[in-house]
């Protein structure tokens, strides 16, 4: 029962051709290496801006809105990793077999959620852009006066 489970023979067998090897090679760096690594150091550089933005003394809607920003974009890359991550791992070294199926069982929903968080980043980015124009219109008329 434990063998199902635990699976560390590789995918790629002695009888593929290189080609087939190749495109998983391919597939296990760009899409595990590659994208893991892009979102372990984005995860890292949100996670430090968002402690930094709740430590600033002024209280303005562009330093939350940069707070709603770094939290979106960490979710959008907790997904991606377990979008694209984790399922790549298994056909190329035949390990975490089971996450790589429940991974892709469940990949349909995670992209619809993913896409819903891109939608909130950039509503985010166009909500800051407004307010931050607000403020300029608003201060140019209060230095006129």
């Amino acid at each position: 029962m434990m063998d199902d489970y635990m699976t560390f023979a590789p995918y790629v067998e002695e009888d593929s051709d290189d080609e087939e090897a190749g495109c998983l090679l391919y597939d296990f760096v760009v899409c595990t290496i590659v994208i893991g690594l892009v979102c372990v150091f984005g995860l890292a550089g949100n996670v430090t801006s968002f402690f930094v933005l709740c430590k600033h003394k002024t209280e303005t809607a562009t330093i939350f809105l940069l707070q709603c920003m770094a939290v979106f974009d960490s979710l959008l890359l907790l997904f991606t990793f377990f979008i694209y991550v984790l399922p790549s791992i298994y056909p190329y070294t035949g390990r975490l077999q089971v996450i790589s199926r429940h991974c892709a069982r469940r990949c349909a929903s995670l992209l619809d959620i993913r896409y819903n968080m891109i939608r909130y980043e950039i509503f985010t980015c166009a909500q800051m852009l407004t307010d931050r124009q607000l403020y300029r219109a608003h201060g140019a008329e209060k230095q006129e006066k």
